[in-house]
């Protein structure tokens, strides 16, 4: 460490000289000269430095999926969520891709201590888009070494998203991501890649994190809104990161006080009940069930499915998809689909139901049915490609989603 230190210190002496003696003109004594950069007491150090080095950004980690720009992008330059929200998602995060300039051009010809501008780096770009993002479990696991996570910057991460991924609450994440995993590879005597590769192990680590350990669990999908200390967070990350709950497409909130509609409570129920291990066929449809759910509405798959499963009885010619449902709804919807539901819901039959309960109880009905997890004996493997969209695993944000949209090929009803 002290040979590794002092390297440092004589590396940025070097880059001090350098500055002094070629980047401005002693004869201008203006706020960007370099030529009178100098060294500060402030450290009350012998050789007027720091006393330790101050790592920005270390060596990237070649791991089993490199988080790229492309994934942490929205579709569109509106703060949206990301385009590849990663099933195996450890943390969420939002920064600006924060890529400095790193050239510049000087305005009076050669005269470098006047007025210049930046120049970018060619397909390096800079903009204050605020994407809403998830780090996957795979950009900690190295892609060929066992016995070894990433950590700190050190992470499975193109330069690019490096820029947004270097602040200091982010590398507390990345702290608790790493660690999490470590732990459950101690636990049961296996290797990190094991981890990544078992989707209930996968799913163990997130819930882990979530619920933290003597202190505030981790926000795996990145709502705005949603704080560690309140009753529906395990549930809305938990549902989240499955794609039972899908959020908002046009706010970043969770809004946990909002009252569900019956098109939502269908939506969900539907995603939940293909998540089981003996999960049901999508129906055939034919002519629309209801008069206001047509054939183009974006949830009438989801609707006519949920009551082609469940025992709901003779129906009315309309559905009402956007009436808001009560805590009796989500009762006999449950039971109808044969789904566990909690007492409580009937005895309250009358009362709204909000999100923040919603999830909760879905949450619950998930916990006591078990779940359905991809097969891990070829996931991740080198060449497989689990969704068959022509992208192998290894080089897929979303390996279990054909059409790349955040919704695993799984839950996605025919024709959406």
């Amino acid at each position: 460490r002290r040979i590794v230190f002092d390297g440092a210190k004589h590396h940025a002496l070097g880059l001090l000289h350098h500055l002094q003696v070629t980047s401005g003109n002693p004869a201008k004594k203006s706020p960007g000269n370099f030529c009178f950069m100098e060294l500060t007491d402030e450290f009350s150090t012998p050789d007027r430095l720091p006393p330790k080095v101050y790592v920005r950004e270390g060596l990237r980690l070649e791991a089993l999926y490199m988080l790229r720009e492309q994934d942490i992008r929205a579709a569109d330059r509106n703060p949206r969520w990301a385009k590849a929200m990663a099933p195996d998602g450890v943390f969420g995060f939002q920064f600006n891709i924060d890529f400095h300039p790193t050239r510049r051009k000087f305005l009076d010809g050669g005269d470098t201590g006047g007025p210049w501008q930046f120049v970018h780096t060619p397909a390096r770009s800079w903009h204050t888009d605020t994407d809403r993002a998830m780090f996957p479990l795979r950009g900690l696991v190295p892609a060929e070494r066992d016995g070894l996570l990433g950590g700190s910057k050190n992470i499975g991460v193109s330069s690019i998203v490096s820029s947004a991924l270097r602040l200091h609450g982010q590398m507390m994440h990345v702290g608790q991501a790493t660690a999490t995993p470590a732990w459950l590879c101690l636990r049961d005597g296996i290797e990190p890649r094991a981890v990544a590769a078992d989707f209930t192990r996968v799913r163990e680590v997130q819930l882990r994190l979530v619920r933290g350990e003597g202190g505030p669990g981790v926000l795996l999908w990145p709502w705005h809104d949603l704080a560690p200390d309140e009753m529906h967070f395990e549930a809305a990350n938990m549902l989240a990161v499955r794609s039972i709950w899908t959020p908002d497409a046009d706010s970043l909130d969770f809004q946990p006080w909002k009252s569900v509609t019956r098109r939502e409570l269908a939506r969900a129920l539907v995603r939940l009940c293909r998540s089981l291990p003996d999960a049901k066929e999508w129906p055939k449809l034919g002519a629309a069930r209801f008069r206001d759910v047509p054939a183009n509405d974006p949830d009438r798959v989801a609707i006519e499915a949920m009551i082609a499963w469940g025992d709901f009885g003779p129906q009315e010619p309309t559905f009402s998809p956007d009436a808001e449902v009560t805590w009796g709804t989500l009762d006999r919807w449950l039971c109808a689909l044969h789904l566990p539901a909690s007492a409580g819901l009937g005895m309250q039959a009358k009362l709204p139901l909000t999100r923040a309960e919603c999830v909760r109880h879905l949450w619950h009905a998930l916990q006591q049915t078990g779940e359905w997890n991809p097969d891990a004996k070829a996931y991740l493997h080198p060449g497989n490609d689990a969704d068959g969209d022509g992208r192998a695993d290894l080089d897929d944000a979303l390996p279990f989603d054909r059409e790349n949209n955040n919704t695993p090929d799984r839950l996605r009803a025919p024709g959406a």
